[in-house]
């Protein structure tokens, strides 16, 4: 049994290095890459990785030079936090929803969304993304910017977005129908989401958004960490005009979702993910993972500080100046 294991990870693990390799080639040879515009507030800041009971998440980052952001995750009463996967849905309707330039998301096809990201459009997924729907339905995001990180708590500049404010997704019966092919009235759309004034709003105004290769971020549909580590990695290196570093305990901060998830651990997949990115991106993001000294000691053996090293990058997309949309 543990032999067909090992052999199980090493077969996954070699299709795997082939996804990142045919990434690579297409991004390398292509006239252009299909992208996925999201809010960079929300694409650099991510929901919880996993399931939880709490019915808020805050995470802090830096956004400039002089430049802070909170971004907090809240759920209505009566609603869970989305999580994990969620985060293609997220990024979905906000793509469609400007695709079609409007605030309404309309489904042409019950699969609209999942064939987007490659997935399956079988019923049981299908119910996932109605839970998923529920999820988000339910959320509001509150961002607040600060000119330091100690000054956050004055509340100078504040938005408290709402994310859905409506959606209609089939029934069961509907499914059936569907694919007895016997959905009525031709050109009549009827899945769709409404996205509230207020996230319509952040995400119309081109520089709040960002913009990430569809096919790099199919790679990690399923992997929450490393889907957050693409878009902040996209994020800073597209923004970056000198070198800077992203401390160790920043790092950590962003992507620690419980507190029993350790350093040590954080690092290792940041490592892990960082690899792919660049292998999968050809270089062009220039960014480094490196060590960064020790911490203080009593004893023992001293634990490795890390820091992420950015530098100005090549974009991703064809005439495009840089990785963050203007």
């Amino acid at each position: 049994m543990t032999r067909h294991r090992t052999l199980l990870g090493m077969q996954k693990g070699l299709e795997r290095a082939g996804q990142v390799v045919g990434i690579a080639e297409h991004i390398e040879q292509a006239d252009h890459l299909e992208a996925i515009r999201t809010a960079r507030a929300l694409a650099i800041a991510g929901l919880p990785k996993r399931r939880t009971r709490e019915r808020d998440l805050s995470r802090t980052l830096r956004v400039g030079a002089d430049l802070w952001l909170r971004v907090t995750y809240s759920a209505q009463e009566g609603h869970e936090l989305p999580f994990g996967a969620d985060r293609f849905v997220l990024a979905g309707i906000q793509h469609l929803a400007l695709e079609q330039n409007s605030p309404t998301v309309l489904f042409d096809r019950v699969g609209t969304l999942l064939k987007t990201f490659g997935l399956s459009e079988g019923g049981h997924t299908i119910a996932l993304l109605r839970q998923r729907f529920t999820r988000l339905a339910g959320l509001s995001v509150r961002l607040v910017f600060g000119r330091a990180e100690n000054k956050l708590h004055e509340n100078i500049l504040t938005q408290q977005i709402f994310i859905i404010e409506q959606y209609a997704l089939p029934s069961r019966k509907d499914l059936h129908s569907e694919q007895a092919g016997q959905l009525t009235i031709p050109g009549a759309y009827p899945y769709g989401v409404v996205l509230s004034h207020q996230f319509w709003a952040h995400i119309s105004d081109s520089q709040n958004r960002l913009l990430v290769p569809l096919e790099l971020l199919k790679l990690f549909i399923n992997k929450p960490t490393g889907w957050d580590y693409l878009c902040f990695l996209t994020a800073r290196c597209g923004a970056a005009q000198r070198s800077s570093k992203v401390p160790h305990e920043a790092l950590v901060s962003l992507f620690r979702d419980t507190e029993r998830q350790s350093d040590r651990d954080i690092i290792r997949a940041l490592r892990r993910y960082h690899r792919e990115i660049l292998r999968a991106t050809g270089g062009r993001l220039n960014a480094e993972l490196v060590e960064d000294g020790v911490f203080p000691s009593s004893g023992g053996r001293p634990k490795k500080r890390w820091a992420l090293i950015v530098r100005p990058s090549q974009s991703l997309f064809e005439r495009a100046p840089t990785l963050i949309e203007r």
